[in-house]
């Protein structure tokens, strides 16, 4: 299969929506989710990610012991939100050379 012929195989990936509450104080900004994550619909969902457990050591909290709803209300609940740069990316099968082509999030009015 040539180059563009592989160009044309491609799935485009939607990002997760934005965590965030009216009161939210910091909003924490990642680029895209990753394979685990977006499989999981949900932020930092590869089971060796550090984000939850590094989070809940700082609040004295087993975050990972709650579902991720209750995680997000305990995100919210505490003024912190999520969202990531990327509203959406495609993605190139797998045979090409691994690349992401994003498309920027807007942030609200």
């Amino acid at each position: 299969m040539n180059d563009e012929a592989a160009l044309k195989v491609q799935e485009r990936l939607q990002g997760l929506p934005p965590v965030i509450a009216r009161h939210s104080r910091l909003v924490i900004l990642g680029s895209f989710p990753g394979v685990a994550s977006l499989q999981a619909q949900q932020y930092y969902g590869h089971p060796h990610n550090q984000f939850w457990p590094l989070l809940g050591a700082i609040w004295g909290i087993d975050l990972l012991a709650l579902p991720y709803r209750q995680r997000l209300t305990e995100l919210r609940r505490r003024g912190l939100g999520l969202w990531d740069v990327y509203a959406c990316a495609v993605a190139r099968a797998a045979w090409t050379a691994p690349s992401r082509t994003p498309i920027s999030t807007t942030w609200p009015a």
